[in-house]
């Protein structure tokens, strides 16, 4: 990073970081059912492109996979109260 200009990409390996997380997340789901869902797969098989070309923000088809996967969840759960 030495040297490089101001605002430049880097590249970085984060998989693992993200290996972390969804164990993480996959945790409280366990320990509170009911309480707590796990998307961190929701976008696993998907094939469509649900993510900009930043790689950090939803199109809108990803941001309806979310939203539909929350009302399902809701729906059937007590996360209303």
């Amino acid at each position: 990073m030495h040297g490089a200009p101001i605002g430049a990409f880097y590249s970085i390996q984060a998989n693992h970081l993200y290996e972390k997380a969804e164990f993480m997340y996959e945790n409280l789901s366990t320990r509170f059912p009911g309480e707590y869902v796990n998307l961190a797969h929701l976008f696993h098989d998907r094939k469509e492109d649900l993510y900009t070309s930043d790689s950090i923000h939803y199109t809108t088809e990803g941001s309806r996979t979310i939203a539909e996967a929350m009302a399902h969840f809701c729906s059937h759960e007590r996360c209303l109260r």
